[in-house]
């Protein structure tokens, strides 16, 4: 199959492959933009198998770990505060019913 007669006005909108070459060269030469980095390296497209800034997965293991031994902690303490608040408040009652 052969691609269809381009027009004038396709001819004239594509740059020539001296004006490639050009815009080549300029992105070569320009830093690389750390948001179009992280974008690649979500999509997969970087030689870096892992992205520097996502931290490892056992990292954030280890942290919910730490936090739910804490939470098993917190609650350990509130039901032994409403245990002594029950047991006192029994006794109040107690003492003003004598």
């Amino acid at each position: 199959m052969t691609p269809p007669p381009s027009t004038d006005r396709e001819s004239a909108a594509s740059p020539s492959d001296a004006e490639l070459s050009r815009i080549a060269r300029e992105a070569v030469r320009q830093p690389a933009d750390p948001r179009l980095d992280k974008q690649l390296a979500r999509m997969g497209l970087t030689d870096d198998p892992a992205p520097a800034a996502a931290p490892p997965a056992s990292g954030r293991n280890e942290a919910t770990a730490e936090l739910q031994s804490r939470l098993r902690l917190l609650q350990t303490v509130v039901w032994l505060l409403v245990a002594a608040v029950v047991i006192l408040s029994a006794a109040v009652i107690l003492l003003l019913i004598r």
